[in-house]
């Protein structure tokens, strides 16, 4: 966890970068491709070109038989907590019983991470917005916080910088669903400033005020 308190001061561990490799199944109806060059609707000015070569080249993700990447399609709860835990195990295996990301469920569960879809399978098809995003990406690190807090830790530590050069949380815009391009780059940015492990979720809510300020200058750049 990034954030501790000892003798009344804030201390903020550092972030290692790590090695990842992804084990991705293949569905059968994608296909793969060895750079966002050759998906017809992924142009070469595209603001994700660059994090999506990164995960084709992880073989995190694959195109479509039609020779699309689909970036604006939206991502489901289930898919983005597959791909973010494949980030940190690319084997993770377990027996499914309900629905084929169990075994996601069931790993996240064993670091407090909670979703709507814990209790509730069908929930895990409907599709994830940007603050629960924040809410579970943040929970990676150990911490539990909801909402704005949540939103301005991933801003705070590099994990997001919003979709306008005006960097804050009005401009991460939570309300909005995830598309595939924005999963992408998230769990890029997580590869290079995240701590580079699994922290368990604290069971007591993390305090706003150990939420260091914003960097506007640290945190200009680009989408997400």
């Amino acid at each position: 966890m990034r954030i501790t308190k000892k003798k009344g001061m804030l201390l903020f561990t550092i972030a290692f970068s790590c090695a990842v490799m992804f084990g991705a199944t293949v569905p059968p109806s994608t296909i793969h491709a060895e750079s966002s060059s050759a998906f017809k609707d992924v142009s070469s000015k595209h603001w994700a070109k660059s994090a999506i070569d990164w995960a084709i080249n992880k073989n995190m993700v694959n195109g479509y038989p039609n020779g699309t990447f689909k970036p604006e399609n939206k991502v489901t709860e289930a898919e983005f907590l597959t791909m973010l835990l494949r980030l940190y195990d690319s084997k993770i295996e377990g027996t499914t019983k309900t629905h084929w990301a169990d075994a996601y469920y069931d790993y996240a569960s064993k670091y407090k991470y909670t979703l709507p879809g814990h209790s509730n399978v069908k929930l895990r098809e409907n599709i994830i917005n940007r603050t629960q995003v924040a809410e579970l990406v943040s929970s990676t690190e150990g911490v539990n916080l909801k909402g704005d807090d949540a939103i301005k830790y991933l801003l705070v530590f590099h994990l997001a910088k919003g979709k306008d050069r005006d960097v804050s949380i009005a401009s991460y815009r939570g309300a909005d669903s995830l598309t595939r391009a924005e999963a992408v780059q998230f769990v890029r940015n997580i590869s290079e400033f995240g701590l580079g492990t699994l922290v368990e979720k604290q069971a007591e809510p993390t305090s706003p005020s150990e939420i260091p300020e914003i960097n506007y200058e640290l945190t200009k750049g680009s989408e997400d």
